[in-house]
């Protein structure tokens, strides 16, 4: 059993731009405020008028965790996994997980990473973290 994201009219653009290994992010049409994770208005101001624009999915770490426990049967074979804050070039900031299938131990406050995706269940991908300079 696989925990999956449950894709909503409102985050479709952002799971189907993971799918298609694109980071999508909401732009405001009005002031050019980028967020992230999806609302339906500007957090700036307040308009609801907005578009999706694929971003690089480059940023520095800004805070982790290691989680040690498994939350769920499906996070067993990741134990232990790192939880990441990640402030994306473009200005939000993101929680993702860092790939648990490679070394870690760069992975400190400031260091410039890069997004991957990994497909967690048949068509469910999921944006997660490496260091810039991996592949």
């Amino acid at each position: 059993m696989t925990i999956v994201p449950e894709m909503t009219e409102l985050s479709r653009p952002y799971w189907e731009g993971a799918r298609d290994h694109k980071l999508m992010l909401q732009f405001c049409t009005d002031c050019d405020a980028c967020w992230h994770p999806p609302m339906p208005c500007c957090p700036q101001c307040h308009s609801m008028r907005y578009e999706w624009r694929a971003v690089s999915g480059r940023g520095v770490v800004y805070s982790y965790i290691d989680v040690h426990h498994s939350v769920h049967p499906s996070t067993d074979s990741w134990v232990p996994y790192r939880v990441c804050l990640v402030d994306l070039d473009e200005g939000p900031r993101i929680v993702s997980s860092w790939r648990h299938d490679i070394d870690d131990s760069g992975v400190v406050p400031d260091a410039r990473v890069k997004g991957v995706f990994d497909e967690i269940a048949p068509g469910v991908v999921l944006p997660r973290f490496t260091p810039e300079d991996r592949t």
